[in-house]
């Protein structure tokens, strides 16, 4: 089976992301490259890179559209990421098997030609879903009001009792299956905080509390704990 080739734009975050899950899962079989330009990933396993793919586009991409759209209030730094992960979180799973699908019939490509060209549909949607939240964000003048509406969003996950382990390590876990931090903001707190609500928890279990700052341990239990 020919190898599958897929570029995407050059950023310390998509590379410090994609080289993390390529280390922790398929270090033999996926492989990073870059170019003064872009980086290129380049797989003997489809399923895996399509899977990678369409994390990186929607992870990226997706939160970037919406961060454009709704922008930071003079709130908490840590509280506006966990509205930007709860948001991007919304239909994620849906979206993502759809973007799997159509990445995985592509032996060559771009995240950057995808998202342009292929995601029609999926990108009205994205429009639609910052209409309502700005519209709701707009409304908030504490930031409790801002958390609130985290929980109302994180609420309407299709996953029923998801429940993410910070553990001792500093991993992060979804059940049983390691999931990994998002590097949307190159700030660890405010990455955990977008990682979390991403994930849409209806419980979040911490195994190494003593470690979190007393500010990002209030804001974790507000969202789930």
């Amino acid at each position: 089976m020919m190898d599958q080739v897929f570029t995407f734009p050059k950023d310390s975050r998509i590379y410090k992301y994609v080289s993390e899950r390529i280390t922790k899962q398929a270090p033999s079989e996926m492989e990073l490259s870059e170019t003064e330009e872009n980086l290129i990933l380049k797989s003997k396993n489809t399923d895996l890179s399509a899977d990678l793919i369409s994390d990186v586009i929607l992870l990226f991409f997706k939160a970037k559209e919406i961060a454009s759209d709704i922008m930071q209030k003079d709130f908490d730094g840590g509280i506006y990421a966990c509205l930007l992960g709860a948001v991007t979180g919304v239909e994620y799973e849906k979206e993502k098997e759809y973007l799997s699908n159509v990445v995985s019939g592509l032996s060559v490509g771009s995240a950057k030609g995808v998202y342009d060209f292929l995601l029609g549909d999926v990108r009205e949607n994205w429009h639609d879903l910052v209409k309502l939240c700005k519209k709701l964000y707009d409304q908030c003048v504490s930031q409790e009001d801002v958390l609130a509406l985290c929980v109302f969003l994180i609420g309407m996950s299709d996953e029923i009792g998801n429940k993410i382990t910070l553990s001792k390590e500093g991993c992060i876990f979804s059940g049983k299956k390691e999931k990994f931090l998002v590097p949307v903001f190159s700030d660890y707190e405010k990455d955990l905080l977008f990682t979390l609500s991403l994930l849409h928890p209806e419980d979040i279990v911490l195994e190494r509390a003593d470690d979190l700052s007393q500010n990002l341990l209030r804001t974790i239990r507000a969202l789930g704990c």
